[in-house]
């Protein structure tokens, strides 16, 4: 992920796979807008055949 220095607005992610590297560019970031916390939550009682790993 590439980020510009002067306000961290993120710019493009990359991505490397076995068969090529994919690259992603961020044509537009909202900052101002806020998400709950649920957006970010793995949801277990949907998926309840996932295995999670926590790479924390």
């Amino acid at each position: 992920m590439r980020i510009k220095k002067t306000d961290y607005t993120p710019l493009y992610v990359m991505m490397g796979t076995a068969r090529a590297d994919v690259e992603i560019s961020v044509t537009s970031y909202k900052k101002t807008t806020k998400q709950p916390d649920a957006t970010f939550r793995f949801n277990k009682q949907k998926y309840p055949k996932v295995e999670v790993v926590d790479l924390r």
